[in-house]
């Protein structure tokens, strides 16, 4: 089994950047990997996560995105 790629292109890139600065300007700061990792995401694939942040970024962004429950 394999996991697909998702590119990283420049949209990645300003997604992620313009999501930060957002979050940023409202006093929470979150790890650049976690805005990477979401911005890829957007319109290709449901972000499935047990990480907080993810649900932060949904604040700011159109991700579709899914907190598992331990």
């Amino acid at each position: 089994m394999s996991l697909p790629c998702l590119p990283v292109d420049e949209r990645v890139i300003l997604n992620a950047s313009e999501w930060g600065f957002q979050l940023d300007r409202k006093g929470k700061i979150l790890p650049t990997s976690d805005l990477f990792i979401a911005a890829v995401s957007l319109q290709k694939a449901c972000l499935i996560h047990c990480d907080r942040h993810f649900e932060t970024i949904a604040e700011v962004a159109d991700i579709e995105q899914e907190r598992l429950e331990r």
